[in-house]
């Protein structure tokens, strides 16, 4: 489903990639250090055709032209969105914005496990292999009120953008 509140950073709209190590027949590591991806510029919900307002896929942002700063699009979940809270007025203090991102960090750590759990023996679709790992790109959106929605997973992501 299209989450049309999204949360925004600096009035852009963003989702968080997080990703994980899936190691054997399996055992899910989540690496705490998740990136915030912004779009481009500021967000427009209004006007679908301006696609820079958006799309938040760093990887097609660097393909469309010399508009694609990195250092604007790529930030630091943890060491960026607090002060945005904060800033929305929608944490009052430092402490109960650290708490709101402990809070968003565990639904992503929670959903990260359902999602695994739900593959650990379907075969068909996902094969972990003893001795083997693999790295995904989990992908994950918040709206105005702080939900958290699953996006996608991607199997082996891109880190050159990241």
């Amino acid at each position: 489903r299209y989450i049309d509140r999204p949360l925004l950073y600096r009035s852009r709209k963003f989702h968080l990639r997080a990703y994980v190590l899936a190691v054997s027949s399996i055992k899910v590591y989540f690496w705490n250090e998740v990136l915030l991806l912004c779009a481009q510029e500021e967000y427009l919900p209004e006007d679908l055709s301006r696609r820079e307002s958006h799309l938040t896929n760093t990887a097609v942002q660097a393909e469309r032209g010399e508009s694609f700063r990195e250092e604007d699009c790529v930030r630091l979940f943890n060491d960026d969105l607090p002060a945005e809270l904060l800033r929305q007025g929608r944490a009052q203090s430092s402490e109960e914005a650290q708490e709101m991102m402990s809070t968003i960090l565990r639904e992503m750590q929670r959903v990260t496990g359902e999602l695994f759990a739900a593959f650990k023996g379907e075969w068909s679709t996902f094969q972990p292999l003893p001795r083997c790992f693999e790295h995904f790109g989990l992908d994950f959106m918040l709206d105005a009120d702080l939900r958290l929605s699953f996006l996608e997973a991607n199997p082996c992501p891109d880190f050159k953008q990241t």
